[in-house]
């Protein structure tokens, strides 16, 4: 019988070097990376919206990585981990918090959105900030 796999999520602003982390971790620690968004369809259509510099409401971002990270999970991340495999995650609901949560067009707290995220999500292993 296997162990379950280990989630460790990496969080930080952009430019705070979880790149270069995820650059030396990537040769020495066994487990599967992934990031978010990720590479399913509700993240590709996030990384489309980004690069081609559209609007949405901060609602509707919060809906498309909600979709997106629920997808990610069902599919790759618990998955991996349920056949023992640690996982190693670019980003999280702590990033969703973070950027959804600034209280623009009557969306709700920080706070309010990372606890939802708790709620319906697993939670990570291991935090690095």
């Amino acid at each position: 019988m296997h162990r379950p796999g280990f989630l460790t999520v990496i969080e930080g602003i952009d430019g705070a070097g979880k790149s270069t982390l995820l650059g030396l971790l990537k040769p020495v620690v066994k487990a599967v990376f992934l990031a978010e968004p990720s590479r399913g369809q509700a993240g590709l259509l996030i990384r489309e919206h980004l690069k081609a510099g559209r609007h949405l409401s901060q609602m509707e971002w919060l809906r498309l990585f909600t979709d997106d990270r629920r997808s990610d999970l069902a599919h790759n991340i618990q998955p991996a981990l349920e056949h023992g495999h640690d996982v190693v995650l670019d980003r999280y609901y702590y990033s969703t918090a973070a950027y959804q949560g600034q209280n623009q067009d009557g969306l709700q707290s920080a706070e309010r959105i990372l606890r939802d995220q708790q709620s319906i999500f697993r939670k990570p292993d291991l935090l690095i900030f």
